[in-house]
């Protein structure tokens, strides 16, 4: 084997690997987002409960 057909099997086998890891990280680092919005959304669901009420209780 030749010092080139050497380098080349091994830079086959990193962009692989480096492809592999970015096919799994993905949908990961999607799913963390997400549940981090999610999380943020029903803070301020919580935040316009309790004030809703208070406005209302304040003519009457």
């Amino acid at each position: 084997m030749t010092y080139t057909n050497c380098l080349q099997k091994h830079t086959n086998i990193f962009y692989l690997s480096i492809s592999i890891l970015i096919l799994i990280l993905l949908p990961v680092f999607y799913v963390i987002v997400f549940l981090m919005q999610r999380e943020m959304r029903k803070g301020t669901q919580v935040l316009r409960r309790i004030s809703k009420p208070s406005l209302k209780k304040k003519p009457s």
